[in-house]
């Protein structure tokens, strides 16, 4: 496993709980009967039981108190980014390896 680029982890996670949060208020405000027509605030409520997935549903007693709850919800942040990072990297480095192989190859007439 190569190095990781914190910068772009701590993007993705700062991307990530502000997503989380918007997704937990319009989830709120879905269950509450006050979402409103909006497509977006739709999705944003719907993609709120994606963002919940690895602690939540593993560890239920986070949902039981807020301070469990957010913190779950922390973890899942730092778990996607995580994940994102890793998969921006191993995108990028492949394809950067695939261009050095390319230039390093001989030509054959």
């Amino acid at each position: 496993m190569r190095r990781i680029n914190f910068r772009l982890f701590f993007i993705f996670c700062l991307l990530l709980t502000i997503l989380t949060y918007f997704a937990f208020s319009e989830a709120y405000a879905a269950d509450e009967g006050k979402l409103g027509n909006n497509i977006l605030l739709k999705f944003l409520s719907e993609s709120f039981n994606f963002l919940r997935f690895p602690t939540h549903l593993l560890f239920p007693a986070f949902t039981k108190f807020p301070f469990y709850l957010a913190m779950g919800l922390l973890v899942n942040c730092i778990f996607y980014a995580f994940a994102l990072e890793r998969i921006v990297h191993f995108a990028f480095y492949r394809l950067h390896e695939d261009d050095n192989r390319s230039q390093d190859t001989p030509v054959e007439l």
